[in-house]
């Protein structure tokens, strides 16, 4: 399995350079027990809550090991920190994507701790904690009159959500293949019609669009 660790935000995808060993992933239950007289306890099915991701891993400080797999984009500790730090100081959410775990979301970064310890070459280790993110939008009420017969306003939604979220859609400059992906599937996703892949092809001197690799980066037209 080609398992890779992706992270889009602001039009920019970075892939961990170190796999974490394990993946944790929770999603508790949101059930409620309640009495009824001649049933007794029964358990009331709600959705789940959002799911908690959490893993870790390391920075390495240089690109030699055979375990990194960002050798020819490598970037030192420092890059990452500063990217997820990034992220929580804008308060918004990014996308995980890890391939061939049928992983890819929006999450919010919950925690990010990191240390650097002697004699391991300046290596940052780090735990990350995540939680999915679901856009939400609040209705605007807007008061049109009062009910003659209470005297209290009547207010009315507007047919425009406010939306709370500060996630855009945008178009990425480029995108990093992951497992799975063709450039039909990259064109739907980020070009809104699958049709136009031959215009990623030509952009990347794709002589056969049918060949493209994991970890390939690949430039993305405009919308």
């Amino acid at each position: 399995m080609a398992i890779r660790f992706f992270f889009e935000y602001e039009n920019k995808v970075i892939q961990l350079p170190v796999n974490p060993e394990t993946l944790r992933v929770a999603a508790d239950g949101n059930n409620e027990t309640v009495e009824i007289v001649s049933l007794g306890e029964i358990n009331i099915l709600r959705d789940v809550k959002l799911k908690e991701i959490e893993f870790q891993s390391f920075f390495p400080r240089y690109p030699d090991a055979p375990y990194v797999l960002t050798k020819g984009s490598f970037q030192g500790p420092e890059f990452y920190i500063d990217f997820f730090e990034s992220i929580r100081k804008a308060k918004k959410a990014a996308r995980l994507v890890v391939s061939d775990l049928n992983v890819n979301m929006l999450v919010s970064i919950e925690s990010f701790e990191y240390e650097f310890r002697a004699g391991e070459e300046m290596d940052a280790y780090y735990v990350i904690s995540l939680r999915e993110y679901r856009p939400y939008s609040s209705k605007i009420l807007n008061i049109i009159g009062t009910d003659p017969s209470t005297d209290t306003p009547v207010a009315v939604a507007s047919t425009k959500d406010r939306p709370f979220t500060t996630t855009k859609p945008a178009t990425p400059k480029t995108y990093t293949v992951v497992s799975g992906d063709t450039l039909w599937k990259i064109s739907q996703r980020f070009l809104g019609s699958g049709s136009r892949y031959p215009e990623i092809a030509k952009l990347n001197n794709l002589k056969n669009p049918n060949l493209i690799y994991v970890g390939q980066v690949l430039k993305l037209p405009g919308v």
